[in-house]
């Protein structure tokens, strides 16, 4: 199925893609103190299902 004219997490927010674009957010995030985060919260895990 195209994308065209959406974002990877409008496209599929649980691929891989999509997944890896959002934890390094948060680490960017977290390391420039810019959000509280415990260590739980700092990734996001998908399950193969």
């Amino acid at each position: 199925m195209p994308s065209f004219g959406q974002t990877i997490l409008m496209h599929d927010a649980s691929c891989k893609g999509s997944v890896n674009y959002l934890n390094l957010a948060r680490e960017i995030l977290q390391k420039n103190e810019m959000t509280k985060m415990s260590n739980d919260e700092k990734y996001i895990n998908i399950e193969n299902g």
